[in-house]
């Protein structure tokens, strides 16, 4: 661990977590392949995005956005249909190097029927990736998919993550624009 980055570490550390819980309810019951294989999926994303530490020695490169975790919230609008009450989405964007690395602890304050629709926006179905794994691939919430019967979670999502990268702007590239 003394050599990754401390986010990097963090992002693996939680998706051993989950492989680890996923295994353990393997050993008492059922698991589909799919939710195997996105654990699976999951941690190897992980893996891939461990980034080690910096030397001292090692000039900073200038980044457009200033690297950490920021706190987001934004409104989870209905479509045309409206069928469920606008709500609050709230989730952690880890931005490094220019790019999101990590979207975790994604939650609504509206009604808990509204929290299958917010995992499936964000994990995914069997068919179709979910748009968390979508935008840490890309580094960026563009040209993502949004999950079908999840529309609306899914664009929550992508705006929080637009939002994210507005609030960690450095300061001279919002002059800029």
């Amino acid at each position: 661990m003394e050599e990754y980055t401390q986010s990097s570490w963090a992002v693996l550390s939680l998706r051993l977590n989950d492989a680890k819980e996923l295994l353990e309810t393997a050993a008492n019951e059922t698991v589909e392949q799919q939710t195997v294989d996105k654990a699976v999926e999951n941690l190897n994303l992980a893996v891939a995005q461990l980034e080690k530490k910096k030397s001292d020695q090692e000039e900073e490169v200038k980044t457009k956005y200033i690297d950490g975790t920021y706190e987001v919230s934004v409104p989870c609008k209905p479509d045309e249909d409206e069928d469920f009450t606008e709500y609050q989405l709230s989730m952690k964007v880890t931005i490094r190097n220019d790019k999101i690395v990590s979207i975790t602890d994604v939650s609504g304050d509206g009604d808990a029927a509204n929290d299958s629709y917010i995992k499936k926006a964000a994990n995914g179905t069997s068919s179709k990736k979910g748009v968390v794994s979508q935008i840490i691939t890309k580094g960026m919430p563009e040209e993502i998919d949004t999950v079908s019967r999840a529309t609306c979670s899914s664009n929550a999502i992508i705006d929080g993550c637009k939002k994210a990268l507005e609030m960690a702007l450095r300061p001279e590239e919002t002059e800029a624009q």
